[in-house]
């Protein structure tokens, strides 16, 4: 059996003289992440590294440092010691030989290198301030950093509110961005600058017999499974859709016994119990439902929103950081189903293939405006929610369309590949790994996405797209590797999401608490939001608005939680 046999949880620092006093801010903000701090100088290097059990791993030799934050799956400290020793023939490309979710900064004389896996399965944010590069695991501790002063991009904020996440390289604070997955920063001399260093072939390869291909994935799957098995406790969330059913029977056909917990909202609500339930007892695990309600995450939604370190206004955000603090009685990993949509072709890509199929009207940057409008936030509603002099500050063409651009500009004939491109390094990289992470990591757990297995993501663009999405159905490919050994209703049943019903509890249990977040006069304050407008979701009076307005409520209150936690300094 593979298995993970290093990881640390938490990496920060700049390049700059010591500052004892700002390292010890920056740890101070960080400390979450990890029990135990080592702090190293290097060739002018200032460098924190957090761990939960004081053994690092780290190539110190002559003016050469490297070492890393995530997980590296199948690696001993021999292995990457020596990875690592080889960079100085081969250069960047000897480390396409690791495989995990990670950081990895590279100190050498005169720069300094940081580095991100290719699914983007953990993040990192810099700031170049005066000069000099500081860097984090979350963007909080650059806050800290003497002279920098944050202020909110309206830009990220148009992007938030149209997608909730933001997409690109900048964050919410100007200034500050992040590393996009499969690329690099390097900083010499006062400058920075990204390159890529992974890319995704968008052309699928010559026609290769059905069964030989689902073959492949079959044992692709069963590696990247495999090479994540931790030696620490670790279970399952098992949402009762097809992704996280097919990953914990892998995990079962291999011989492990684990427990499985599904989250539910309360029997009046739509839920997905019955299916959950089918395959925990097919497979014989420990299960357990979870119920979620208002009353248990609102005396915590403070501190919830800070751990998510951006806005994000996905409201399974909360749910997720629940589920982790219960489950982390039991386990240290778990395992989830995420990557199965944004990989082998989830259903939401089928409007937007018709879209392209059938639009007559095609104005400039129609699939970019489509694609925008397919998230279903408030994209078509930004003017109506903030205020005049933050509009006039956003370009949508620049600040959003052409966040998508260069993907459907690709070179290939397959609108698919395009969209799971999309899928995968954006809403991948910048929302769906990213929020897990930071709901478990808040919690001592680490996530495990097996979907999002580089060789699979490699895998996934080079298989003919019919064999994803074809007359109406999604995910083939995973399905017909599962038949038979997941329950056939799993299968059969169509897509239909974790929807957290926010649109009752604004109504309902929820409505209170709201009201005194988004008061008037704080958001008059704020000077950010139209007070109007708010008080129009409050009162649910919309008639002029699209639909989900329950959803829009949610994410104008998230961000104003965030922004008082995190830009304002209010106590959680």
């Amino acid at each position: 059996m593979e298995g993970r046999t290093l990881a640390n949880t938490g990496l920060f620092g700049y390049t700059s003289d010591s500052d004892e006093n700002l390292m010890s801010t920056m740890f101070d903000t960080l400390k979450h992440r990890g029990d135990n701090f080592d702090s190293f100088s290097v060739n002018g290097l200032q460098l924190g590294l957090m761990t939960n059990s004081m053994t690092t791993c780290s190539y110190n030799k002559e003016d050469l440092f490297i070492t890393y934050s995530g997980n590296l799956h199948s690696h001993t400290e021999e292995q990457f010691l020596s990875i690592c020793k080889d960079y100085r023939q081969k250069g960047i490309s000897v480390f396409e030989k690791l495989r995990g979710a990670y950081i990895l900064l590279i100190k050498e004389e005169k720069q300094t290198i940081l580095l991100r896996d290719p699914a983007g399965e953990r993040s990192i944010f810099y700031l170049i301030h005066k000069g000099r590069l500081y860097f984090s695991i979350e963007a909080k501790a650059l806050l800290k950093v003497p002279g920098f002063s944050a202020q909110i991009s309206s830009a990220g904020l148009a992007q938030y509110l149209a997608c909730s996440y933001l997409p690109g390289e900048n964050s919410i604070i100007k200034n500050i961005k992040k590393l996009k997955p499969g690329h690099l920063l390097r900083f010499h001399n006062g400058y920075g600058f990204q390159e890529q260093y992974f890319s995704l072939n968008l052309l699928p390869e010559d026609e290769t017999p059905h069964t030989r291909r689902i073959d492949e994935f079959k044992d692709l799957f069963t590696r990247a499974i495999n090479c994540r098995l931790p030696d620490q406790p670790w279970g399952v969330f098992l949402s009762g859709g097809l992704d996280s059913s097919i990953v914990a029977t892998q995990l079962r056909e291999l011989g492990h016994k684990f427990k499985t917990w599904t989250i539910h909202f309360g029997k009046e609500y739509n839920h997905e119990l019955e299916f959950a339930e089918q395959v925990a007892s097919r497979l014989g695990t420990d299960h357990e439902n979870f119920q979620i309600s208002p009353k248990g995450f609102i005396p915590d939604m403070h501190k919830i929103i800070w751990h998510l370190d951006e806005p994000i206004g996905d409201p399974i955000t909360v749910p997720n950081y629940q589920l982790a603090r219960h489950a982390a009685k039991d386990v240290k990993f778990i395992f989830n189903g995420e990557g199965g949509d944004p990989l082998f072709g989830g259903p939401k890509n089928y409007p937007l293939l018709m879209n392209d199929w059938y639009s007559i009207k095609r104005p400039k940057n129609y699939r970019e405006k489509a694609y925008l409008a397919s998230y279903k936030r408030a994209y078509n509603e930004i003017d109506q929610l903030l205020l005049p002099h933050i509009q006039e500050e956003i370009d949508e063409e620049e600040d959003l369309e052409n966040l998508f651009t260069p993907f459907f500009k690709a070179e290939t004939p397959y609108e698919l590949n395009k969209l799971m491109a999309i899928n995968t390094q954006l809403k991948g990289a910048q929302l769906i790994l990213p929020k897990v992470e930071r709901m478990l990591g808040a919690n001592g757990l680490t996530p495990l996405a097996p979907l999002f297995d580089r060789e699979l993501i490699e895998f996934s663009f080079k298989i003919n797209p019919r064999q994803k999405l074809c007359k109406g159905d999604e995910k083939i490919i995973l399905k017909e590797a599962f038949k038979g050994r997941i329950p056939q209703a799993v299968i059969d049943r169509p897509k239909s999401g974790m929807r957290v019903p926010v649109h009752f509890w604004f109504q309902k249990e929820m409505k209170n608490f709201a009201r005194k977040i988004l008061d008037p006069k704080e958001i008059k304050k704020a000077g950010i939001f139209n007070s109007d407008s708010i008080a129009e979701l409050m009162s649910f009076d919309t008639p002029q608005w699209q639909t989900r307005y329950g959803l829009k409520l949610w994410m104008v209150l998230t961000f104003e939680i965030w922004r008082r936690v995190t830009i304002e300094g209010e106590k959680i």
